[in-house]
C-alpha cells in the first residue's frame, strides 16, 4: 500500500558487552571494605556519625581537662599540708626519732664502750675460776 512507510526489518543487534563487575570486590569481607560501603550507603547517617564523634571528642578533652584541675588542686592542698607539718601521732614519733638520732653518740664511742665492758666481764669470769678453784684447794686440804 502507498501510504505504508517503509520501515527497515528489525535486524537483533548483537548484546553489547556488560561491564563485569569483580564479585571479589563487592563481596569483600574485610574492615576496611565494610566501613567504605557502610559510609558509601548511609551518607546522612554518616554526617550523624561524625557529629556524634567530634561531641565526643571535645567531650573527652573537657573531661580531661577537669580531671587534670582536680588532680592539680589535690596535689598542691597535699602539699601545704606537708610543710605544715602533720598533727598525726606518727609523725610526731617520726620527729623524736628524728632528735633522738642527732644525740646518739658516735660509733667509735660505742664500739670503745663495748670493748671495755668484754675485758670487765672477762675479768669477772677470771676471777670467779680463781675463786673456784681456790675453793676446792682449801677444802681439799
Amino acid at each position: 500500500s502507498p501510504n505504508k512507510q517503509f520501515s527497515p526489518p528489525k535486524v537483533k543487534s548483537p548484546e553489547e558487552p556488560k561491564a563485569e563487575v569483580d564479585e571479589a570486590l563487592m563481596d569483600r569481607k574485610t574492615t576496611a571494605g565494610k566501613l567504605a560501603r557502610f559510609y558509601s550507603r548511609s551518607s546522612l547517617a554518616g554526617s550523624s556519625l561524625v557529629g556524634a564523634a567530634t561531641v565526643t571528642v571535645f567531650a573527652g578533652a573537657a573531661l580531661s581537662l577537669a580531671h587534670v584541675a582536680f588532680e592539680a588542686n589535690n596535689f598542691a592542698s597535699t602539699l601545704k599540708k606537708i610543710q605544715a607539718g602533720s598533727p598525726s601521732k606518727r609523725a610526731q614519733v617520726l620527729r623524736n626519732i628524728k632528735e633522738d638520732i642527732q644525740n646518739l653518740p658516735k660509733t667509735s664511742i660505742i664500739a670503745e664502750e663495748w670493748e671495755n665492758y668484754l675485758s670487765v666481764l672477762e675479768e669477772r669470769r677470771k676471777s670467779r675460776k680463781k675463786n673456784i678453784l681456790s675453793e676446792s684447794f682449801d677444802s681439799d686440804t
